[in-house]
């Protein structure tokens, strides 16, 4: 509408006004997702999201039609006025409305409180039958077990691999077993839609097969973890529904946002989220760390073992051998070592207080262990 009545300087003004909607459309964006989130139960969430979106999208394709035989009536400036001076309409209902006089936003019982400090020293979640003391004589329990499990496998095609050859690379998962219950970390490969199957050939093992084999099943999971929210990593938490998904605040947002991820794969029915934002030990020895970098959201874990801190890194990177690389290059600038070297990821000078004995990642296969302890 703006350039419409703005003739001989269409340019500018074109360009102000998509600046001016482009930010308009982030702010709406952030401020409804925010209000859906505190006001909604976690576990409707799902459903409510499904719902916002059907009848906000779903109904575009009916615009057309009327609007274009409006503006054959009336004309197309009173036609594009008419639309852009209905949004002052809903801006008076909500200047009337109950909302303006509010002091705090309602927040649902279920939500609990603000986000977590930057480094959360515990985060309680109690499960049910589940939950058991794990420090006994002011000593904390050894009974730490970190398995991998086996999610399948995709085949990335060589415009993706910097070389002439495609890779073939594994989805790989983790259970921790604890007194306390049993995290599982990342959930496997979900259907994506026929071009992304198509480009990627992925061969799925069911989450409830590869839980079999490590001895386990759906019901034993008292908390999942993903280290992000991309397809091939929480691909199996709708069969999870209600059990507490631990994510960065900012991870959820993105994938929320649209064009990040499968949308049904977030938003299920039953989705249960916990949104960290920074560290958090969420049981005694048990960290999540955010690791941003393949996503700004990234998030490792680390747990303390008798013989050391397992380090479940995700796709902090590809492959051991670059995580290698970075920790020889954070060792060489920590010496003096004259520069040029080659970059590191900053979050490795956290992972170093842990001194982890061993990392895993989600698409190697290969551990990577330390020639010496990490300082």
């Amino acid at each position: 509408m703006i350039i419409t009545f703005a003739p001989g300087r269409r340019p500018v003004v074109g360009a102000v006004a998509f600046a001016s909607l482009t930010a308009a459309g982030m702010l709406n964006m952030t401020v409804t997702m925010s209000v859906r989130r505190l006001i909604c139960p976690p576990d409707m969430l799902g459903r409510m999201s499904a719902t916002h979106r059907f009848l906000s999208q779903g109904p575009r394709f009916l615009g057309p039609l009327p609007a274009g035989g409006l503006a054959t009536w009336i004309g197309l400036r009173p036609t594009l006025f008419l639309p852009a001076g209905s949004t002052l309409f809903w801006a008076l209902i909500l200047f009337l409305s109950p909302i303006r006089t509010m002091p705090e936003a309602p927040v649902h019982q279920a939500c609990g409180a603000a986000a977590p400090a930057q480094r959360t020293r515990l985060l309680s979640v109690n499960y049910p039958g589940r939950s058991r003391a794990v420090r006994q004589n002011g000593r904390m329990s050894e009974d730490t077990a970190v398995r991998r499990i086996d999610l399948g496998y995709f085949v990335r095609p060589a415009s993706e691999t910097g070389g002439a050859q495609p890779r073939v690379e594994p989805v790989l998962g983790y259970l921790v077993r604890r007194d306390e219950g049993l995290i599982l970390f990342d959930t496997g490969l979900g259907e994506a839609g026929p071009e992304t199957e198509a480009h990627y050939r992925p061969r799925r093992t069911p989450l409830p097969q590869a839980l079999a084999d490590a001895g386990a099943d759906l019901a034993d999971v008292s908390l999942v973890v993903n280290c992000h929210l991309h397809f091939d990593h929480c691909g199996g938490n709708p069969l999870l529904a209600g059990t507490p998904i631990l994510v960065q605040a900012a991870e959820l947002a993105a994938a929320r946002y649209g064009g990040y991820t499968v949308e049904e794969l977030v938003d299920f029915p039953g989705a249960s989220y916990r949104e960290l934002s920074g560290e958090a030990e969420i049981w005694p020895g048990v960290w999540i760390i955010p690791t941003p970098g393949h996503t700004e959201g990234h998030q490792s874990l680390a747990v303390r073992q008798s013989d050391g801190t397992v380090v479940l890194a995700g796709q902090a990177h590809d492959f051991a051998s670059e995580f290698g690389s970075e920790q020889l290059a954070r060792r060489a600038a920590g010496e003096g070592v004259e520069q040029p070297l080659p970059g590191y990821q900053p979050w490795l000078d956290r992972l170093a207080e842990f001194d982890p004995r061993r990392v895993l990642f989600a698409h190697d296969s290969s551990v990577w262990e330390p020639a010496r302890p990490v300082r």
